[in-house]
């Protein structure tokens, strides 16, 4: 894994874990977000840590090959937020159920 080329998302919180095991990356690009990183391993030498159900939604179409990580990781929890002032806006009540409808959909809910 270390002497692969990584395509890195900008937290970069999985190099400590990676670090605390004795593994390090070999980083040649930073991109803010996992949707950006996925095109860029497909066809070439390089690899990403990606979120195990995002990579699996689009391993079949780009030809990727899964493996879990050396070391263990936490669960990434993602939340849905926003300002209490919009709490009682049925717009904007109607855009948070259609999100919550499609992760249902695609079987990323867990609450």
């Amino acid at each position: 894994m270390a002497q692969l080329v990584h395509e890195r998302v900008q937290s970069g919180g999985i190099d400590v874990l990676l670090e605390k095991e004795g593994f390090s990356r070999r980083v040649t690009r930073v991109v803010t977000t996992f949707s950006l990183a996925l095109p860029l391993v497909p066809g070439s030498d390089r690899l990403a840590v990606l979120p195990r159900s995002f990579a699996t939604a689009h391993a079949k179409a780009l030809g990727l090959v899964l493996r879990p990580l050396p070391v263990s990781s936490p669960p990434l929890e993602m939340l849905l937020a926003w300002h209490l002032g919009n709490e009682g806006d049925p717009k904007h009540a109607w855009v948070r159920g259609l999100v919550q409808d499609a992760v249902r959909a695609v079987g990323l809910a867990t609450g």
